[in-house]
């Protein structure tokens, strides 16, 4: 027969076995749904590309109206969600602000990007901007998230803070190539700020024919 701590031993054994594969089992059976969604909103990025616009030209194929790149500096407000004063990833994010009003977290938040002082000063000077207009930037980026929001149902507001915190919001365009490589070069010394390319639109021929071409 075996000893008493042996018995012991054996039951510890097989009751740990019972509880690892009864966690396993409600998390595959019943919780993979959810984990499912957590994980494509961790890998999943949705970004609105602009469509390029084509040229026009004449029956001699003389150009009229073309595309040229440009470069455009948008604010990405999910870094500050994920570091600084809410590390711990987007997930950590999300269930820190689940028990608070959508309206008073999203305020806080955006409170919490303008106390940085060095960030804005430091942006600005990179963007040849002044600090006070990237403050009105985020001013109006808060204001127009808020408006979304009171239009829609209660339910639906935590959700459309949240697509506004994840979607970078163009906040200079256009901007010169220089300044572009600069930031490009030297991302780690502008957090939340994203470089893009653009399509500006050129009339070789100024205003001719504008009411047909277009003039935007």
């Amino acid at each position: 027969m075996f000893s008493p701590r042996l018995r012991l031993l054996f039951l510890v054994t097989i009751g740990g076995l019972l509880l690892l594969w009864g966690r396993l089992a409600w998390l595959q059976l019943f919780r993979c749904e959810s984990y499912r969604r957590l994980a494509e909103r961790q890998i999943v990025r949705v970004r609105t590309l602009e469509a390029p616009r084509g040229d026009i030209v004449d029956r001699n194929g003389i150009v009229l109206a073309t595309s040229r790149p440009g470069f455009k500096v948008s604010l990405d407000l999910s870094y500050f969600a994920t570091t600084g004063n809410n590390p711990g990833g987007w997930t950590k994010f999300r269930r820190s602000i689940s028990r608070k009003k959508a309206e008073v977290w999203f305020s806080e938040f955006i409170d919490s990007i303008r106390s940085d002082e060095e960030w804005f000063e430091r942006t600005a000077r990179a963007l040849k901007a002044d600090a006070n207009f990237l403050r009105e930037k985020l001013d109006r980026i808060e204001e127009g998230v808020k408006a979304e929001a009171s239009r829609r149902p209660s339910r639906e507001r935590r959700t459309i803070f949240l697509r506004g915190i994840r979607t970078p919001q163009v906040i200079i365009e256009p901007i010169d190539s220089q300044t572009a490589f600069l930031i490009e070069s030297r991302l780690r010394d502008f957090p939340g700020i994203v470089v893009g390319i653009s399509q500006k639109r050129n009339y070789p021929y100024d205003a001719t024919a504008c009411h047909i071409l277009g003039y935007l």
